[in-house]
């Protein structure tokens, strides 16, 4: 068996307008999502709160990618939910 992969590129996802006043450069937010058997991302659950509207884009930014599914012993992609993911949002 074998657990969801990592992503397979870099993610860009969008800095928030809410967050462009803020006197930081780098931002992180951890979540946890559903990967389908196809590498869809289906459902994404934060973590980790950061406010000022990452949260919201970082859900908005995982639904849009995939991930290599997690295969079962026979390998078998197979649907369940990632280990953590911090994603990072840069300027």
């Amino acid at each position: 068996a074998r657990p969801v992969g990592p992503p397979t590129r870099a993610w860009r996802c969008d800095w928030p307008s809410a967050a462009s006043d803020l006197d930081v450069e780098v931002e992180f937010v951890n979540m946890r999502v559903t990967v389908e058997a196809s590498g869809e991302i289906t459902d994404v659950r934060v973590v980790r709160h950061s406010g000022y509207g990452f949260d919201v884009e970082a859900v908005r930014c995982a639904l849009r990618h995939r991930l290599p599914p997690a295969r079962d012993a026979q390998g078998t992609a197979v649907r369940t939910a990632s280990h953590p993911i911090r994603l990072r949002f840069e300027r």
